[in-house]
């Protein structure tokens, strides 16, 4: 019963808030010395304003008896400073039979999406006069993804995903790797454009713990600055890449930032993204993730149009154990 459980916060709270909070522990004090060496104080007094863009996408997935219906989409934001404005987007809609790992298929189609808008401007195929390109998430789990493709042969242009038109979905989906590692590789050769920041990194390789280096900076840090360059270590890069974890502002979260440059490059990059932080993060990219996400209200409306609740039939399990 849940009051069983009310019974049992009472006797372990105190225990429970002293695991909590980390930075009163000996465990904050074992990382104090490692902290000093990596984390340099940088917080430029005059943040650089120049243009850049946000990439970002969203995706949406809804099971059927006989497969799934999806929706991805991809927008670029575009602004300098606090200013943006929608630059550009990309969606497509379609459905897989009979839809085995359909959540991974889908964000693989999202990414070369994502790659996909940003390749389109910097080609000039859109007026793309930007000093950065922002993109959402880490290079690595996109670099780890193309990593399965066994042949670079028979690729698609995933300029629309129902170019997709093969019935076995095996062979969609390693198809989809393919035309996936080929948009990186040609995202990676504009080297200095390319900036890829992530909100969440699981990464452990700087302090060696338990718990992820990003954790412990934001426990134990509360300056601007970041951690010194490290070399990102993947196959299929065509030019060397390192990461940083970046706080763009006092108190707020560290991101991670992968790029391709040396230190003082990192450090423009750091000037150039103080301009246009929002609570610690880039606005265009925050306006990207916004107007990409498919909402409650988008999700209720896709789901009318399609007649999904008909096609589904009639649910046997009770709303209230959902």
């Amino acid at each position: 019963m849940i009051n069983d459980v009310y019974n049992k916060l009472i006797q372990k709270k105190d225990e429970i808030m002293k695991k909590m909070l980390l930075t009163r522990t000996e465990w904050a004090q074992n990382h104090a010395n490692a902290i000093k060496d990596e984390w340099i104080e940088y917080c430029p007094e005059k943040p650089v304003e120049l243009p850049v863009i946000g990439v970002d996408g969203g995706m949406w997935v809804s099971e059927t008896k006989t497969g799934a219906v999806f929706a991805v989409d991809a927008v670029a934001v575009y602004g300098q400073g606090m200013n943006w404005e929608l630059l550009d987007s990309m969606a497509e809609l379609g459905f897989l039979s009979p839809g085995n790992d359909t959540k991974d298929v889908v964000s693989l189609f999202m990414e070369i999406m994502e790659m996909k808008l940003a390749l389109r401007g910097l080609n000039g195929l859109k007026n793309f006069n930007a000093e950065l390109v922002l993109m959402d998430g880490s290079v690595v789990k996109k670099g780890e993804r193309s990593s399965r493709v066994r042949t670079a042969e028979g690729a698609v242009n995933l300029e629309k995903i129902e170019s997709l038109e093969v019935s076995d979905e095996k062979k969609a989906y390693e198809k989809a790797l393919i035309e996936h590692r080929r948009a990186l590789v040609d995202l990676l050769s504009f080297r200095e454009k390319i900036i890829w920041i992530s909100k969440k990194s699981r990464s452990t390789e700087i302090f060696g713990s338990e718990f992820p280096d990003s954790v412990i900076l934001d426990l134990l840090t509360d300056s601007c600055g970041y951690t010194k360059p490290r070399p990102i270590r993947m196959r299929y890069l065509p030019v060397p890449m390192y990461y940083s974890f970046v706080r763009l502002r006092r108190g707020s979260k560290v991101l991670r930032v992968d790029f391709s440059g040396d230190e003082a490059f990192l450090r423009r990059v750091i000037s150039i993204l103080r301009s246009t932080e929002t609570k610690g993060y880039p606005m265009q990219l925050l306006e990207a993730h916004r107007k990409a996400r498919f909402s409650k209200a988008d999700v209720r409306r896709l789901s009318q149009v399609l007649k999904l609740n008909l096609i589904k039939g009639p649910q046997w399990v009770p709303k209230s154990l959902k």
